[in-house]
């Protein structure tokens, strides 16, 4: 998505005015709700006043906030949910910060004593919007749509780091052998949870049977070409994390989602509940869905909605 657009930039003493005076409730999960639980006022109630006026946001006779005008600020205040984007390039990362109340999304960021307010918009607009900033596959009928146990995704990533920075392997270059490959964890104190020789073996393989390993006469192995898009993206270390966390009556329901996207594709790495790893990649059609279930809001199909909610309520009954 683009930069906070049409945004709205209060003080915190222009806050802590709208606290008293507007018909909004600083909520715990807001991060906001630091006004509320100190109880803070403005250093002066008239200079905020007149500064609030002047931006519209506060009628001069009543003193009173206009609720219009301050939607996005109560979305932040009495939201029920939160997304954060965090896009990692290498080094960089870039954490954008998003509130929802009732399918109204507001984007937020403090910048020292200021609060930025984005437009407000809907969930629906911000998943297009997300989905437009990425380049998916155009190749439908061939994406790649693989499950990996957790020993076979572990001679995958290994791997995988000999093809990051090869944008085409040349016709008879050497490979690692499994003997330089296992080489990278002599010292297994420092990752416990390697396997054994034998079981990387066999791992190994598993993935050459499944030709997802390619093995030449001189014992050296290659990725398949088809994995070396997926290979060289999670490299990189460059991908984008979702987590929506709604804040349900009695407890939180978090969610959590990742993708990789390369220079004509997008993928999807998520783990399943028997510990295995899946590895999808991604369509527009398909990627819509993925980020829409990431940040929006799941249906509640609790039998009677008076009841208190939990999170259960909002995963569809097999």
């Amino acid at each position: 998505m683009n930069a906070i657009n049409n945004e709205l930039k209060l003080a915190e003493d222009e806050i802590a005015y709208l606290r008293y005076t507007c018909n909004i409730f600083f909520l715990p999960e807001s991060p906001l709700y630091v006004f509320e639980a100190e109880k803070r006022e403005p250093k002066s109630f008239g200079a905020a006043h007149d500064a609030l006026t002047k931006k519209g946001l506060v009628d001069p006779d009543t003193w009173r906030g206009k609720e219009e005008a301050l939607a996005t600020l109560a979305v932040v205040a009495e939201c029920d949910a939160r997304v954060l984007w965090q896009r990692h390039m290498g080094e960089e990362k870039v954490v954008r910060d998003f509130y929802v109340q009732s399918g109204a999304v507001v984007e937020y960021k403090r910048d020292g004593h200021t609060y930025h307010f984005g437009a407000e918009t809907s969930e629906q607009d911000m998943v297009a919007e997300v989905v437009r900033g990425f380049t998916p596959a155009q190749h439908a009928s061939t994406l790649l749509d693989l499950v990996f146990s957790p020993g076979e995704y572990l001679v995958f990533a290994v791997f995988a780091r000999d093809v990051r920075a090869v944008a085409e392997p040349k016709s008879g270059e050497d490979r690692m052998t499994l003997e330089e490959v296992l080489a990278c964890f002599d010292d297994e104190s420092d990752v416990p949870s390697i396997p054994n020789d034998s079981d990387f073996q066999r791992h190994t393989q598993t993935l050459v049977d499944r030709d997802l390993l390619k093995k030449d006469a001189g014992n050296n192995f290659t990725l398949a070409t088809e994995l070396h898009a997926f290979a060289r993206g999670m490299s990189s270390e460059t991908y984008d994390a979702f987590t929506r966390y709604d804040f349900i009556d009695e407890e939180w329901l978090i969610r959590e989602t990742t993708i990789y996207p390369t220079s004509d594709s997008i993928y999807l790495l998520s783990s399943l509940s028997d510990g295995s790893v899946s590895v999808q990649e991604l369509d527009s059609q398909k990627l819509s869905e993925v980020i829409a279930q990431a940040i929006a809001t799941l249906p509640d199909i609790s039998d009677n909605p008076m009841k208190p909610r939990f999170a259960k309520d909002f995963f569809v009954r097999a």
